[in-house]
């Protein structure tokens, strides 16, 4: 019941972001609403909410995780030069679909030696951990100023 929340919310999360997204700073944006999505779901599950407070829980982790997809979209938009996005894109996705099955794999090994609480716990910091990067990490400083520039790095024998 809460992840049908997290959907419909996540909906609305992208249309709001699609209604105001354009002023708001795209890498800040990224980085808090990865944050904050993480933050609302894992440790409100773990803490053992009663259901209505899940609900609205995961429900505001859904508004919050809108934005992602798009800025993520915009983003291989800018930067992958249109010969490579086939490929690129490709690439992206089979990586993200091989790490699914992997991450189910370990959580129901972790479960199983842990429990169900300290393992929501356990990946849900390490998740957090790893989104909180995406604010302090250096290289994604230039997301700021790519808007209508041309891309970094040209590919002139790319077949």
């Amino acid at each position: 019941m809460a992840e049908r929340g997290l959907g419909g919310a996540a909906f609305a999360g992208t249309l709001l972001f699609a209604a105001i997204g354009h002023r708001l700073p795209r890498r800040l944006t990224f980085g808090l609403c990865f944050c904050f999505s993480t933050i609302l779901r894992f440790f409100a599950l773990a803490l053992g909410l009663p259901l209505p407070i899940l609900i609205v829980s995961y429900a505001l982790g859904g508004v919050a995780i809108g934005p992602i997809n798009p800025i993520l979209s915009t983003m291989e938009q800018e930067l992958v030069p249109a010969e490579l996005r086939a490929r690129v894109f490709g690439a992206l996705t089979a990586m993200a679909f091989l790490g699914m099955p992997i991450g189910g794999l370990i959580a129901g090994f972790l479960v199983d030696w842990l429990g169900i609480t300290p393992g929501i716990l356990i990946f849900g910091c390490i998740y957090l951990l790893s989104t909180i990067s995406l604010l302090f990490n250096p290289s994604l400083k230039g997301w700021i100023n790519l808007k209508g520039l041309p891309s970094p790095m040209v590919y002139n024998n790319v077949p």
